[in-house]
């Protein structure tokens, strides 16, 4: 199960609506969420995916053409980690660790 989209227009509002929304652990699996992704955005909008990024389902050939597919619509898609970066990261993604 994925979680529900965060929709935020202002840079100050990420932080508390994210802490407000979305709860660690238990693994991530991103397929779903990529899926969702893709239904959900318009092109050009900005994603933003947050994990620690153990994703159990990375090397899957169906994530990897989503992620493809994802980079292609969105202005920019950025993968926020606060432990790793996965690898491969697919082309057009850009990646930054929270520390």
């Amino acid at each position: 199960k994925s979680y529900n989209p965060v929709y935020v227009e202002k840079r100050s509002d990420v932080v508390s609506k994210l802490i407000k929304h979305v709860k660690g652990g238990g693994g991530t699996v991103i397929f779903e969420a990529l899926k969702r992704c893709l239904q959900d955005m318009k092109n050009n909008d900005i994603v933003v995916v947050f994990s620690d990024g153990e994703i159990f389902d990375w090397d899957n050939a169906e994530v990897q053409s989503l992620l493809q597919q994802t980079v292609a619509r969105a202005s920019v898609a950025i993968f926020c980690s606060t432990y790793r970066e996965p690898t491969p990261m697919p082309s057009g993604w850009r990646f930054t660790k929270i520390e």
